[in-house]
């Protein structure tokens, strides 16, 4: 029989996993993204959905920042299966994201992962926070920007 506490880590295991430095895209990590996006449409806070591969706000998802979520997805199916569950047995995922000193070229961002079962039984993970980094431009990207503000 399977028991629903097993899964209880699981929103943590995944927020690990999202942030780990084996998730890097490009020229920065996962939380160096997040805040990048955040400091460009000039907001504090984020969901992203797992599932659905999408933000409220709507227009703040973007390619490196939903690159792993397929990845993440499956372990969440692996750690299910393994633990006796249906591998459709967690519906909806959903990263809180917040970030403090938007103003600042170094932000704080916060990062929490729920986790909702079928039954609408929510698995709260613990809130990481993590300091980041500003992610350099590229010359093509310098270019593209000069032009726009012409």
């Amino acid at each position: 029989m399977a028991r629903i506490r097993s899964l209880n880590g699981l929103p943590n295991e995944i927020t690990q996993m999202y942030l780990s430095t084996l998730r890097y895209y490009d020229k920065g990590y996962m939380m160096d993204w997040i805040a990048k996006r955040l400091m460009e449409l000039k907001i504090n806070s984020v969901e992203l959905d797992l599932y659905s591969e999408s933000s409220k706000p709507i227009n703040f998802i973007s390619n490196p920042i939903k690159y792993y979520f397929k990845e993440l997805r499956k372990h969440i199916t692996k750690t299910l299966v393994s633990n006796g569950f249906d591998d459709k047995y967690i519906s909806q995922g959903i990263f809180k994201i917040h970030i403090s000193n938007i103003d600042h070229a170094f932000g704080k961002v916060s990062i929490q992962c729920i986790l909702t079962n079928i039954d609408n039984h929510k698995f709260v993970g613990k809130v990481y926070s993590e300091k980041t980094y500003p992610i350099a431009e590229s010359l093509f990207e310098k270019i593209i920007k000069k032009l726009w503000e012409d």
